[in-house]
């Protein structure tokens, strides 16, 4: 299964921490704290009733109950952290499937699951087309128990990030989706020369498909010049999280050079 969300990013960081790898920015912002995991279905696992009835089945097995309003795709429960009890909860999400797959799914706007599952859908979730291209895995097993997890891309994370702080940027309940912004920020300041480098193939190969012009539209509102709105989120975030934002203005040009430049290539 596929690690994303604020969760997602933590890991990567412990990851590059761990290997000192050579990232966009030398000190990576600190890693927000989230209660929310969220989890992505990968084609292989959604696609196929026996193996979401098995992970339907663990949640059971761990008390986790499904969220009222949300059943089958939310699941939560208590756990105390720091003496103080508070929620844990997966949100369990997958990429529209296409083709032969599709033929053996029910699918709309919200949900997705395959045909003859029962316990178990995903929120179906388009701007996660390349959600599965160069995964990272990742152990977080403890002891000899193996356990192997995968952490998007950043390209993906970018695109998942730039959706989620479009639909909340005006939202005063969501914090007008100030750790969007930041998510943002620090999944940039995590990439490395590879990683880059690979986004920028992902971006061409993408160019045009599905929901990719709507992201290079969502990009050049939000994060064209330091008084775009995104921009103005992002220090919102870090003044109140008493964070330091460095090299902006290169953030802001490899923002635009993984999705506007995708204009000049005739998408």
């Amino acid at each position: 299964m596929i690690v994303g969300g604020g969760y997602g990013l933590l890991l990567k960081a412990n990851y590059i921490q761990s290997v000192g790898a050579r990232t966009r920015l030398e000190q990576i912002p600190i890693a927000r704290s989230t209660g929310d995991i969220d989890v992505f279905l990968t084609t292989e696992v959604i696609t196929d009733r026996d193996k979401t009835t098995v992970i339907r089945e663990a949640l059971n097995e761990l008390g986790f109950s499904p969220v009222p309003g949300a059943e089958n795709y939310q699941f939560f429960r208590e756990v105390v952290v720091g003496g103080a009890a508070r929620n844990l909860k997966f949100d369990f999400l997958a990429a529209p499937v296409s083709g032969e797959d599709a033929k053996r799914m029910k699918m709309d706007k919200r949900r997705i699951s395959p045909r003859g599952g029962r316990g178990l859908h995903a929120h179906t979730t388009p701007e996660a087309l390349t959600v599965e291209e160069y995964l990272l895995a990742l152990d977080v097993g403890e002891g000899d128990d193996r356990v192997e997890v995968f952490i998007p891309h950043p390209f993906s994370y970018v695109l998942l990030k730039l959706f989620a702080l479009r639909d909340q940027i005006n939202n005063e309940g969501k914090e007008f989706g100030r750790h969007h912004a930041f998510d943002i920020y620090t999944t940039w300041a995590m990439m490395t020369e590879d990683e880059f480098e690979q986004a920028e193939r992902l971006r061409n190969r993408y160019a045009g498909i599905e929901v990719m012009p709507e992201a290079v539209e969502v990009a050049r509102a939000l994060f064209t010049g330091e008084n775009a709105p995104g921009m103005i989120r992002l220090r919102e975030h870090a003044q109140g999280a008493d964070v330091g934002l460095v090299e902006t203005d290169e953030f802001i040009k490899d923002i635009g050079g993984l999705f506007l430049r995708t204009e000049n290539q005739g998408s």
